[in-house]
């Protein structure tokens, strides 16, 4: 016959072996949050290591884009010289085309009338960059191809 100190002692081995047990299934279960879960998370990471943020940028943004979405682009500024820089990263036959919509911006399609900047996004290339003035706030829209989600991140960096 087993006393109760030895009933006592066998119910608590016994919860002690089931909280172990737990305890070890949730480690080797719990999912790593260190791993991006889906294709546009890898997408983000790798435009923001292509493109980091730096102490002394005016603004910057990472946006995802749905195929054929179109995001405006409004930061206020005060009047001055800025580089702007930008990075987009996507799927086979991904791209996007980026409009400035200031009038005092870079005319990228050398013919009148800003037609857009065109950008491969399929493979991890280096950021666009080029310089701009501006007197008030920097507008651009931004268009995503047709083939596939993108990711695209941009930064503006004060210059003079």
């Amino acid at each position: 016959m087993t006393t109760d100190r030895q009933r006592g002692v066998v119910l608590y081995s016994m919860a002690a072996v089931l909280l172990a047990g737990g305890a070890a299934w949730w480690l080797v279960t719990a999912p790593d949050d260190t791993k991006p879960t889906s294709q546009a998370q890898q997408w983000r990471q790798a435009a923001e290591r292509l493109l980091p943020d730096v102490g002394t940028q005016e603004d910057g943004a990472t946006l995802t884009l749905n195929p054929g979405a179109e995001q405006a682009i409004s930061t206020e500024v005060s009047f001055g010289q800025y580089s702007v820089a930008m990075v987009c990263v996507g799927g086979a036959g991904s791209t996007v085309r980026v409009s400035l919509d200031n009038p005092e911006t870079p005319d990228f399609s050398g013919i009148g009338g800003d037609s857009g900047l065109g950008m491969s996004c399929e493979q991890e290339r280096s950021p666009e960059t080029f310089p701009v003035q501006l007197s008030d706030a920097l507008r651009m829209t931004v268009s995503a191809g047709q083939d596939s989600e993108v990711v695209f991140r941009y930064s503006l960096v004060r210059i003079g």
